[in-house]
């Protein structure tokens, strides 16, 4: 799912995914598109590979009613942070992502860990 939100880079609404949400906060992904150029030939100026599309993304959160989009390190203590975990819950979620074998730069996991801390 994609929602619209105030872009922090461009000054401008863009569209974001939506990887995990809760009722304090979200966590999105950006994709953005450039055009690399292609190899030209220095001896006779002629292209020798065609230009093509590079898609880069970057992960970002909110938190609360602010509205304002902070990008995220993706590492389990940059999540916990942002699942405002007191220090037992920090210690029970490091746990749980250790014991289950997951990874905080998985979306699918990321879900998971968001999913869990929801629910404990």
């Amino acid at each position: 799912m994609f929602k619209r939100y105030l872009d922090p880079d461009f000054g401008r609404n863009s569209y974001y995914e939506v990887i995990a949400e809760s009722d304090n906060f979200s966590i999105l992904k950006r994709y953005t598109a450039s055009v690399k150029e292609g190899r030209v030939n220095p001896m006779t100026h002629v292209k020798e590979t065609s230009d093509k599309y590079v898609q880069e993304s970057k992960v970002f959160y909110f938190v609360g009613d602010e509205k304002k989009l902070t990008e995220l390190k993706l590492s389990t203590n940059a999540i916990v942070k942002v699942l405002e975990a007191d220090e037992s819950e920090a210690k029970d979620l490091k746990k749980f992502i250790k014991s289950n074998g997951l990874s905080v730069k998985e979306e699918d996991d990321l879900q998971k860990i968001v999913t869990y801390s929801r629910y404990n």
